[in-house]
């Protein structure tokens, strides 16, 4: 039989042992693995007219689906990666074009560059490269991904 203390030295250990198995960045239930998680970050300001920026968004559609992409993608450990599609202007004008897909094959590709070629323009404004980095960074943060590498493409055609 064990003492009124020795169960408290027992409960003391046993939480002591749980916690070192507790991670220092504890993981969400939602983090899906992926080899690269991605934000293609295009201005989308005023200085950019409507076929610049059909062009823009057409050459990021066709070049996901492009099969050396593809095989570059399907060459990865986890196989997939997460993309998302921003375009920015002014320092309140960051928006969300085509959401966080994963692609895997020719399919998801395809349907990713759909949803950006068809999506309408949102951004607006001078250019504001700082807040459309800050803006992709922290939706790299607020994703269900995990990827193995992160990256913000930034692309604009200003100084």
């Amino acid at each position: 039989m064990t003492s009124r203390g020795g169960l408290h030295w027992l409960r003391a250990v046993a939480l002591a042992i749980g916690a070192a198995f507790v991670p220092w960045a504890p993981a969400r239930a939602a983090d899906i693995p992926v080899d690269l998680e991605l934000v293609l970050a295009a201005d989308g300001s005023g200085s950019i007219d409507d076929e610049e920026l059909k062009f823009q968004r057409q050459g990021y559609a066709e070049a996901l689906a492009h099969p050396r992409v593809l095989a570059a993608i399907k060459s990865g450990f986890h196989k997939a990666i997460a993309v998302a599609y921003i375009e920015w202007g002014a320092p309140q004008s960051q928006h969300v074009i085509a959401d966080w897909t994963v692609i895997r094959d020719e399919v998801s590709a395809r349907a990713f560059g759909k949803t950006l070629v068809e999506s309408p323009r949102a951004a607006w404004g001078y250019n504001s490269i700082s807040n459309a980095i800050y803006f992709s960074a922290r939706l790299i943060d607020a994703n269900d991904y995990k990827g193995t590498r992160r990256v913000i493409d930034v692309s604009g055609d200003g100084p």
